[in-house]
């Protein structure tokens, strides 16, 4: 399979040894384990002085990971310098402008999002269990009446569980946003998730009004969980099963 591929010329990229990695877009394929290993092999080789060309769409994994940064668009470069605002001009060029309602622009431009661990750390892994911290900024480019957001967790397009989260608490005003002002979302989401890789969708909705967005990002974020244990379907929940032997009849 071409995966199968893209995991042999991966391994003997690294047998190889050499001074500089060009590497397309191998995070992309396989399962968490593989991506993780991956990972772990450009910080190794980061921190013994290699130098490593990192192909990807991936803005967390440049944040968190690469020293510089270069943006091309329509094949021209369009920014080099500090990942932190490569990945800003990223979001701005792909999700700033026509995800919204149909027919219409956006009423806001993503300024940047990540995941946390209880650290404070920004990461795309986390163990079963641990708690997902979810941080989002965005800016507005026109005025917007009562701005709920909507996020919603999914594995492998399929939704897995989601949540509301309006401008301000539903017993008070629906509040309002005027255009150049920036609204953070910042909080903790309990992880009931199994092993696997899982995305992270966004909705803005302008008020209550059902199919009104003013943003649409299906792919916001991207991220494993991992475990020792095996653990079928998408979910981990408490239970309370016995399993007894009977005498036989």
């Amino acid at each position: 399979s071409s995966g199968m591929m893209v995991r042999l010329a991966f391994a003997v990229m690294v047998e190889a040894d050499v001074d500089v990695m060009l590497v397309d877009e191998v995070l992309a394929v396989g399962d968490a384990s593989f991506a993780q290993k991956c990972l772990d092999v450009f910080r190794k080789k980061r921190d013994t002085g290699k130098t490593l060309v990192l192909v990807t769409h991936d803005m967390a994994t440049v944040q968190s990971f690469c020293h510089r940064a270069m943006l091309i668009h329509d094949g021209v470069i369009d920014y080099i310098g500090d990942p932190e605002e490569t990945a800003l001009r990223y979001y701005r060029l792909n999700f700033g402008e026509g995800h919204g309602t149909s027919g219409a622009p956006d009423a806001f431009a993503l300024v940047d999002t990540w995941l946390e661990n209880e650290a404070g750390e920004r990461v795309e892994d986390f163990d079963e269990g641990d708690t997902i911290g979810i941080n989002l900024v965005v800016e507005a480019l026109e005025d917007v009446e009562g701005p709920v957001f909507t996020f919603q967790f999914l594995r492998e397009d399929v939704p897995v569980f989601g949540f509301n989260r309006p401008l301000l608490d539903e017993d008070e005003d629906p509040g309002s946003i005027s255009a150049g002002e920036r609204i953070r979302i910042t909080g903790k989401v309990e992880n009931p998730l199994a092993p696997g890789v899982f995305s992270v969708s966004l909705a803005v909705a302008r008020g209550k009004t059902p199919g009104n967005y003013a943003l649409r990002i299906p792919d916001l974020l991207h991220f494993h969980v991992h475990s020792t244990r095996l653990i079928p379907g998408m979910v981990v929940v408490r239970t309370d099963v016995e399993a007894t032997v009977e005498a036989a009849r």
